[in-house]
């Protein structure tokens, strides 16, 4: 099976094997050439000794199809999965370039403290994107947390490995049977150590085994066999400042609440423990609720403002001194702003309705003024002849027509008696005058001309009411109407 494999083999038509990688317990990791995507893929094949334990085969075909339900750019990405023509199960992955934090470690002792908040942030957002789905991983060590290479990055990127131990709560939920151990020991929980059914918490805690193991290059828990740590998580719990002085005394109790040997004391989510340990970081223990963004800039150097902005992008972590006394200042006169316009536009709005009040009442005290009182009264604006004409609209002022019917007056008066008969003319110019057509008091618009009746016609009125003088006279939008004198 893998033994046979050899450099140029073919896993799939399309996927060809060109170098070992690596070995391990479970088989063997290969760089290989996909030919349809034109990229270098990462295949691992099952051993042959371990593809005959009973459920094993089921086991590794069940870590691809776990790895590609979880979403996220921190867990490594599945390409295919699948059994070979001889029989080998083999996952085709992603091709990452760095090392992993087991290797960094062994090279290094210990991780800057920046670093592995990064570190663990991110591994606390891949780990919440599995337990969304139903994953737990059961086997989260230095050894499955890829550190990959990004050109130009001055952080790490973490890419969270080897889902073959994972338990899948929602698709496969008693793969595993009561008393059976599934992890590294060094990591695992006590309730996971003792075999009993494990939850997201026993992630939680194999996550602050890591920092605390980051932070101070050493496990919290040592021992030689499985009982040995068991008896070493039942002595007590180790602080980090113990191994690392210089550090925040709150990683202290950020780390005795992960690992809390009751589950139930731990933190209640994976992204809940990875947002208080970036506050611990920052020397703000993780009973004090506070921004997390906050404690993000305080740990990195930046001023700590607590608003609902969004957070700065990478490239401002580091502002100047300008820029943070103006943001500092801008935060501090926002509220007083905010006040200052909310008067300004009340004192508008108040004005604004009362200008409008008075010039409805101007305009109502206008148009009752200049509305004529009787159709009648257009009558005797005509002047006194038989064969003048002219026209009049409704928009004619008060003033025009009073000014009219005082000249009409006397002349419509004589027209009357040679006619005969005043109170006999005036039903035929009641009449003409209640057919013609008035404007509604509505509307300021002039309506269509009429003839006016003839000095003949014309009654002669008992009385003309003149309007009440205004304050101003009021302009004619038409020229008075002009006086000539009556044809003998």
């Amino acid at each position: 099976m893998v033994d046979e494999l050899q450099a140029g083999a073919y896993v799939t038509p399309s996927v060809r094997l060109v170098q070992p990688l690596a070995q391990g317990g479970m088989g063997r990791v290969w760089l290989a050439q996909h030919l349809v995507l034109d990229t270098t893929v990462v295949v691992k094949l099952m051993a042959k000794e371990v593809s005959s334990v009973a459920g094993a085969s089921e086991r590794f075909a069940r870590e691809a199809a776990i790895a590609a339900q979880v979403k996220s750019p921190h867990v490594v990405q599945v390409f295919d999965s699948g059994i070979t023509e001889d029989g080998t199960p083999y996952i085709v992955m992603e091709l990452l370039e760095g090392r992993d934090l087991g290797v960094y470690l062994d090279e290094h002792g210990r991780m800057a403290p920046r670093d592995v908040g990064v570190v663990v942030s991110q591994l606390a957002k891949a780990l919440a994107k599995a337990h969304r789905v139903g994953v737990i991983h059961r086997d989260l060590k230095p050894d499955n947390v890829f550190l990959v290479d990004v050109e130009g990055a001055d952080e790490p990127f973490v890419k969270l490995l080897d889902f073959g131990t994972a338990k899948d709560e929602v698709r496969a939920p008693r793969t595993t049977a009561t008393g059976q151990l599934v992890g590294t020991p060094f990591y695992m929980s006590p309730e996971q150590i003792l075999g009993e059914p494990v939850d997201a918490r026993s992630d939680i805690w194999a996550l602050g085994v890591l920092a605390y193991e980051a932070l101070t290059g050493r496990r919290p828990y040592e021992g030689a066999t499985v009982g040995a740590i068991t008896l070493a998580i039942h002595s007590g719990t180790p602080k980090i400042t113990e191994a690392a002085p210089e550090l925040p005394t709150a990683l202290d109790e950020w780390f005795a609440r992960a690992c809390a040997r009751s589950a139930e004391d731990r933190f209640a989510s994976v992204r809940a423990a990875g947002d208080s340990f970036v506050r611990a970081l920052a020397g703000i223990p993780p009973s004090d609720e506070i921004d997390s963004q906050a404690a993000v800039s305080s740990s990195l150097g930046m001023p700590s403002v607590r608003t609902t902005d969004p957070p700065p992008s990478m490239g401002s972590l580091r502002p100047s001194a300008h820029t943070t006394i103006t943001l500092s200042s801008t935060l501090a006169r926002r509220g007083e702003g905010f006040r200052s316009m909310t008067w300004v536009a009340v004192a508008v709005g108040i004005v604004t309705l009362a200008a409008m009040i008075m010039l409805l009442t101007h305009d109502g005290a206008r148009r009752a003024a200049s509305a004529p009182p009787e159709a009648s009264v257009a009558a005797v604006t005509a002047p006194a002849t038989a064969t003048a004409t002219t026209t009049a609209t409704a928009a004619e002022t008060a003033t025009a027509t009073a000014s009219a019917a005082a000249t009409a007056a006397p002349s419509a008066s004589a027209s009357a008696s040679a006619s005969g008969s005043a109170a006999s003319a005036r039903p035929v110019a009641r009449a003409s005058a209640t057919s013609a057509p008035r404007a509604p008091a509505a509307t300021v618009a002039p309506l269509p001309t009429f003839p006016v009746p003839t000095a003949s016609e014309a009654p002669m009125p008992d009385f003309v009411p003149r309007p009440e003088p205004t304050s101003e006279p009021t302009p004619s939008p038409l020229p008075a109407p002009s006086e000539e004198p009556a044809a003998p």
